[in-house]
């Protein structure tokens, strides 16, 4: 039977497995590198288990095929895909250093306009090249774009092309019988929603304008259990952004709604044409220098309260907690605090004591 490479072992005679830096259902990611001094890589391989299920082992065979496919600076580049000695699949991959937009919503909460903006036209253009190419991508969420520094530069990278389709291939509407309904609930259109098999890229259009939405307010616009959440995919208008964040344009609201048309053919045609509609909204600048290192200092700072014992997980709580708790050290560390005190029993004192004689002084004054 296939058995999963072991560290320290070579693939292809060229990559040394230094390390696990993530598994999942499917696959071990392994950290390597290539010869002495070389740039590290991510190894992604197929789990053993994985091949005796047709579906899942076509579902990575579709994500090696089509990220194998793309080249620009949004995607993780594919570098070799080839077998280990006993048979299991994987590819070489560029190795990411950083975290994925789920973890920087949950640390941060809802993002600055412009920021939020910056990071799903980056998406829009790694998806800009997919559909050039015939691909779409099926599954855009936050935690399948991902944020790296590179260069002092925040960078997004889409991941996760395991359940895309290739438009105009054959193939693909035959590889698995559950695509009548594949991908996240919450960021699935309403046609993905009744069928994943007949859906073209429209439906990565409608993906990014809810992840734009959840940028924006810090949540989906459709919540609540599945059967909830899509059914108010397929009948329900979510509340524009600015009724719940006032800082919102009323234009900005006009982009979200249209990439959020339930009808495709009312949607922005393509990724490209939502990037235009959003220029406007956005900074013009790339996220880097003062501003990237502020980021990261304040989502480290959340992490880390976040951590503490007497945090709640909430991300919405973080901050507010650090703002009360600030307020107590401030009033705590007063100069007049103990002075501003024993003024105040004095006067209750006074209160106590003046009230009694007062009602008793007017109810014989009125006799």
């Amino acid at each position: 039977m296939a058995e999963i490479p072991k560290i320290g072992e070579m693939l292809l005679g060229k990559y040394r497995l230094d390390g696990v830096v993530g598994e999942g259902g499917m696959a071990v990611v392994f950290r390597a590198h290539d010869g002495e001094g070389a740039k590290p890589v991510a190894i992604k391989v197929l789990r053993p288990e994985i091949l005796a299920e047709p579906d899942l082992a076509a579902r990575f065979n579709r994500e090696t095929r089509a990220a194998s496919r793309l080249t620009g600076p949004h995607v993780a580049r594919v570098f070799d895909v080839a077998a280990t000695p006993s048979g299991l699949p994987f590819m070489v991959m560029e190795l990411l250093e950083g975290h994925d937009l789920a973890e920087e919503l949950d640390l941060r909460g809802p993002l600055p306009i412009d920021e939020a903006v910056d990071y799903v036209r980056q998406a829009c253009q790694a998806m800009a090249e997919a559909h050039a190419s015939g691909i779409v991508h099926r599954d855009l969420k936050p935690s399948n774009l991902y944020l790296c520094d590179q260069g002092g530069t925040r960078t997004v990278k889409v991941l996760d092309f395991g359940i895309s389709k290739v438009l105009d291939s054959e193939g693909d509407g035959r590889t698995t019988h559950a695509d009548t309904s594949i991908g996240t609930p919450l960021y699935m259109s309403p046609e993905q929603v009744r069928s994943s098999k007949d859906v073209d890229l429209r439906t990565d259009v409608w993906s990014l304008g809810v992840i734009l939405y959840e940028l924006l307010v810090g949540r989906p616009p459709f919540a609540g259990s599945v059967t909830n959440a899509t059914a108010m995919i397929v009948a329900q208008d979510p509340a524009p952004p600015s009724k719940l964040r006032r800082d919102v344009p009323a234009a900005l609201d006009v982009v979200v709604a249209k990439a959020l048309a339930k009808q495709a053919a009312e949607r922005y045609p393509d990724t490209a044409a939502l990037e235009a509609a959003l220029l406007p909204f956005s900074s013009g600048e790339p996220i880097a220098g003062e501003r990237l290192a502020q980021i990261v200092h304040d989502a480290e700072t959340n992490r880390a309260v976040r951590l503490a014992p007497s945090t709640a997980s909430s991300p919405t709580l973080i901050r507010p907690k650090r703002a009360v708790a600030a307020a107590i050290a401030r009033a705590s560390s007063h100069p007049r605090g103990d002075e501003e005190r024993r003024a105040w029993v004095w006067v209750l004192l006074g209160l106590l004591v003046g009230l009694p004689f007062a009602a008793a002084i007017a109810y014989f004054a009125l006799r």
